[in-house]
């Protein structure tokens, strides 16, 4: 199912003009991490929420 939304996702964001996509995810939440890969995006840091450093974010960018 995480194949076939990401593909939509990815077609409709294109379709509008957008050439560049980027989700922030939980750094616990591995499934998330691992359909992201799957669907071509690639790992590019770790983002901070709300200056906290325990909360912490695992950054994914897709060129389109």
């Amino acid at each position: 199912m995480g194949d076939l939304f990401f593909s939509n996702l990815t077609s409709e964001a294109y379709r509008l003009d957008f050439r560049e996509m980027r989700i922030d995810t939980h750094v616990k939440n591995k499934r998330m991490q691992h359909v992201l890969l799957k669907a071509g995006f690639t790992y590019s840091g770790v983002v901070r929420m709300d200056n906290d450093p325990q909360d912490l974010r695992n950054v994914y960018q897709l060129m389109l």
